[in-house]
């Protein structure tokens, strides 16, 4: 990373603009979730075909399909998004907007996210290949349930790695917040 804690995968990375200011991730924290489920893996549904047969593959390993939108996951339960902390939970399969991948990373949940559909929004291949290069999360190109499941722990050490850098350089990981107070003090410092 160009500095601890920069969500880049260019080691050279260069500021866009001379006063670019550098914040931590702006989502709501999340709030730990022990309540007893099985355990399953969660899909947050933002429109992503073609997971089937690792539905059925979770099946297989007798793990439970969660999902924010049942119909869309055949054979899953509903499960808010609040779930996505609990420790029974294996894996996340999200789109690789921010929002799912900062959520995961907080958490130290494994992300797994599609390829790239040439049909979607362009800023989908730039995130996969942040995500992927980082190692914050797996961009699912056909393989096996059980080889993600292996790949999760790599993901975790990696996940735990940002946000240990995040806290070190900025104290907090409410970059809502963060940016809040800066707005703040730049508009009470005209006055």
């Amino acid at each position: 990373l160009a500095e601890p804690g920069t969500f880049s995968y260019k080691k050279d990375r260069i500021p866009v603009y001379s006063d670019e200011v550098l914040i931590p991730p702006t989502i709501t924290l999340p709030s730990p979730n022990q309540e007893k489920i099985d355990e399953g893996i969660y899909v947050t549904i933002t429109g992503i075909p073609g997971l089937e047969r690792l539905y059925e593959e979770a099946r297989k390993l007798g793990l439970k399909l969660y999902s924010n939108d049942p119909q869309s996951v055949v054979g899953s339960e509903y499960l808010s998004p609040h779930y996505i902390s609990n420790p029974n939970i294996k894996l996340q399969f999200a789109r690789s907007g921010w929002s799912s991948v900062w959520l995961s990373m907080i958490l130290e949940m494994p992300l797994v996210v599609p390829d790239f559909d040439p049909k979607d929004d362009p800023e989908i291949y730039w995130n996969n290949l942040a995500i992927e290069k980082m190692g914050i999360g797996i961009v699912y190109r056909g393989q096996a349930l059980s080889e993600l499941l292996k790949s999760a722990e790599a993901v975790r050490v990696k996940q735990k790695q940002m946000t240990e850098a995040i806290l070190k350089r900025w104290g907090t990981l409410d970059g809502t917040r963060y940016a809040a107070r800066i707005f703040a003090e730049h508009f009470l410092s005209r006055f």
